[in-house]
C-alpha cells in the first residue's frame, strides 16, 4: 500500500485441536482528518468540572447532552428538545451504533482504544470521542431507563454533559463558549 498506514480488521478462531487461528477480514486505508480542534474557552473554567478521562480519538471541545438511546428517532428528540449536541454514552460501541453516528455530535465509550469501533466510527463520521473511559459505568434504573456513573457524579439521559475529543476528559455541565486551539 505504498507505505500508507491501514485500518485491519480481523478476527480469530480456535481449530478442533486448539490452535488458534487469525483471519485478516479487510484492510482499508487509514483515513487522518487534520485541521484545527476547539477547546473550551477560558472563561468556562472547565477543570472544576471533571469527572473522567480517557483517550480522545478525535475532535475538540463539545457540550451538550446525554443520551443512550440505540434509536435515531429518539436521539433527534432529544436535538429538538434541548436544541444541543447530542452525546452518546455507551459501555462499547457496536455495528448497531453505526446507524446513529449521522445524528448524534460526541460519543464516549468506557472501553476501547485509538483503533476500536467507536474510535474509527467517530473518524468516519467527525463526531467529537473519547474512549476507554474506566470510571464511566453504565447501569439501569429501576424504571429501565439508563444512567452513567462518572467520577461519582449520576448522568441521565437529557443531563448535560462536555467531552474534549483532544486531551480525552469528560466534564460534568455544559460551556459553550469554544475557541480556535492548535491544528493538530
Amino acid at each position: 500500500m505504498r507505505g500508507l498506514p491501514q485500518e485491519v480488521e480481523a478476527t480469530y478462531t480456535r481449530r478442533p485441536d486448539g490452535e488458534r487461528v487469525i483471519y485478516v477480514l479487510q484492510t482499508r486505508r487509514m483515513e487522518f482528518h487534520r485541521g484545527f480542534t476547539k477547546r473550551f474557552d477560558d472563561i468556562c473554567v472547565m477543570e472544576s468540572n471533571l469527572i473522567g478521562r480517557g483517550v480522545g480519538v478525535y475532535g475538540g471541545a463539545l457540550s451538550g447532552v446525554a443520551a443512550f438511546s440505540s434509536y435515531p428517532a429518539r436521539i433527534r428528540e432529544l436535538r429538538e428538545k434541548f436544541n444541543l449536541p447530542v452525546i452518546l454514552l455507551r459501555r462499547e460501541a457496536s455495528t448497531d451504533d453505526v446507524s446513529l453516528m449521522p445524528e448524534i455530535d460526541g460519543i464516549v465509550t468506557a472501553t476501547g482504544g485509538a483503533t476500536s469501533h467507536a474510535a474509527i466510527l467517530a473518524q468516519k463520521f467527525s463526531v467529537t470521542g473519547v474512549v476507554s473511559c474506566s470510571d464511566m459505568r453504565i447501569d439501569t434504573a429501576e424504571r429501565g431507563e439508563l444512567y452513567a456513573r462518572i467520577g461519582g457524579f449520576m448522568i441521565k439521559e437529557g443531563e448535560h454533559i462536555s467531552i474534549d475529543g483532544s486531551a480525552g476528559l469528560v466534564y460534568f455541565g455544559l460551556c459553550l463558549s469554544t475557541v480556535p486551539a492548535k491544528e493538530y
